[in-house]
């Protein structure tokens, strides 16, 4: 009797395994062409941001004028 349950939980484990084993190469193949796909998503996503120069702000924007004479007005 506890050789023939040996037997089956080794069949059970081995018929698992044995099936399993196509899961997971599937499993690795699909990973890796997700990478590639994402890294190729990164890499046109660099190639389109073009780096700019910040603005220059002219130096008299936002300098106080001189009040105005009441004369003038």
């Amino acid at each position: 009797m506890a050789w023939s349950n040996f037997l089956m939980t080794a069949a059970v484990i081995g018929g698992l395994f044995y099936m399993t084993k196509s899961d997971v190469r599937q499993g690795a193949s699909m990973f890796r062409r997700n990478v590639k796909t994402i890294r190729s998503w990164i890499e046109q996503g660099e190639q389109s941001v073009k780096p700019t120069k910040p603005k220059e702000i002219p130096r008299d924007v936002g300098a106080r004028q001189p009040p105005k004479d009441k004369k003038d007005a």
